[in-house]
């Protein structure tokens, strides 16, 4: 179990009340996890336990690492992106998933990525937007505080609607091998909403 930050005092089995032993360790990601061991009788069809915790629930919420696939490319998707702000909000499923309701400028979209191949990656964003919210600026950028660069940046034009989606390019860019935040921000609004975002795409040049 992993995420909760409240101190967990004991565990216990639903069905009879035996304690259930525990401990808790630290994941790779440097956040605690409790670790219960099997009892000595399992049930059948499901072995609940309960959990006694010392305070009210808190849960850290871990942001998902995006990983490249077996060809090297980023998928940065609508789905695993952090929300940034008070407005945007992911909307749709599956492959029609992506950031929308972006009313505010002054939010962004955020994803923490494994690069594993150093080297100039081509960059592309996937947007909707209809004709009467045109005009937004936006900004791709890697890396937090001072050390952030823009990867490159864009005025959002139309798709047609809403949920028609285009690709764009946004030129290349050099990335280093390690853990990087991805960040798409606006400069701008003069429409109804910044844009509907699906994803950002980083593909190495071979």
């Amino acid at each position: 179990m992993t995420g909760l930050k409240t101190p967990v005092r004991d565990a216990r089995l639903l069905d009879g009340g035996a304690r259930v032993k525990m401990r808790t360790e630290t994941g790779s990601d440097g956040m605690p996890v409790v670790v219960l061991e099997h009892p000595a009788r399992l049930d059948p069809v499901a072995t609940v336990a309960a959990l006694r915790l010392a305070g009210p629930p808190e849960v850290e919420t871990v942001q998902p690492v995006t990983r490249a696939d077996r060809q090297g490319i980023l998928t940065l998707a609508a789905a695993d992106a952090e929300i940034r702000g008070q407005t945007a909000r992911l909307q749709g499923e599956g492959e029609n998933a992506n950031i929308g309701y972006w009313t505010d400028s002054n939010d962004a979209v955020a994803w923490n990525a494994r690069v594993d191949q150093a080297g100039p990656y081509e960059a592309e964003i996937r947007f909707a937007c209809p004709p009467d919210s045109v005009g937004s600026k936006y900004q791709v950028l890697v890396g937090e505080g001072a050390d952030q660069k823009v990867i490159g940046s864009g005025t959002v034009d139309s798709t047609g609607s809403w949920e028609t989606f285009k690709t764009e390019k946004l030129g290349r860019t050099e990335l280093s091998v390690g853990k990087q935040t991805i960040t798409v921000r606006a400069l701008s609004k003069p429409g109804l909403a910044v844009m509907n975002l699906s994803e950002v795409r980083l593909t190495p040049v071979r």
